[in-house]
């Protein structure tokens, strides 16, 4: 779509954007942020708008048609991630109260073990989501665009994420964007599905071989 526009994300996104952080993952959403009656998409609104979580919207770009966001994607490195997570450990305890609290951010350490952490060298691209309306328009790939285009190593590094084995059309457009398969990690709920951890190298760059899919 040539009307759409990729810019920052900033804290007056939080009510658009939210939902769509939530659609690019929800069974993973749900099983650490539903805690006590809470509403996941709750979370991720006021995380987004306090700016330096994980949800935090200085980690965001969105995509603008009409005026309304149509789009978001979070891109960053292990070494963003340093200063990153004790922000999301405060929003939690601040969000849900330290009981709860407590108990979500050791479910987000535990999700770790499955959705881990990007590798040194890797710029991770995460909470691509697109209004449903909009989809198959061009939209994901202006973002992931953007989003190597504007961090500092976006260019030099591989880029990584992961997607989920129910969502194969998520999947086909990355690999048409030259993304490949490097293994199927587990899931750490029956809720929460099994994921594809999937890379690709910076543009001209020689890299490494890619590892194949494990048997």
């Amino acid at each position: 779509m040539s009307d759409v526009t990729i810019r920052p994300a900033k804290a007056h996104d939080a009510e658009q954007a939210a939902p769509l952080i939530y659609s690019s993952g929800p069974a993973a959403f749900n099983y650490l942020l539903h805690q006590n009656g809470y509403d996941p998409v709750a979370f991720l609104r006021h995380s987004f708008a306090r700016a330096n979580a994980l949800f935090g919207y200085r980690h965001h770009a969105v995509a603008v048609h009409e005026d309304r966001v149509v789009g978001t994607i979070a891109y960053y490195t292990k070494q963003d991630l340093l200063r990153i997570n004790l922000f999301t450990a405060i929003d939690m305890l601040l969000f849900f109260g330290p009981v709860t609290g407590t108990k979500v951010v050791l479910r987000g350490l535990h999700m770790e073990r499955y959705v881990r952490p990007p590798k040194s060298g890797c710029l991770y691209l995460a909470h691509i989501g697109v209004d449903p309306i909009l989809r198959s328009q061009g939209i994901g790939s202006k973002l992931i665009d953007y989003a190597l285009h504007h961090h500092p190593r976006g260019q030099d590094y591989i880029t990584s994420l992961d997607v989920a084995l129910t969502n194969p059309r998520a999947q086909a457009l990355y690999e048409r964007l030259g993304f490949e398969v490097i293994e199927e990690r587990g899931t750490p709920a029956p809720t929460v599905p099994s994921h594809r951890y999937m890379e690709r190298k910076p543009r001209g760059g020689q890299g490494t071989s890619l590892l194949r899919l494990r048997e």
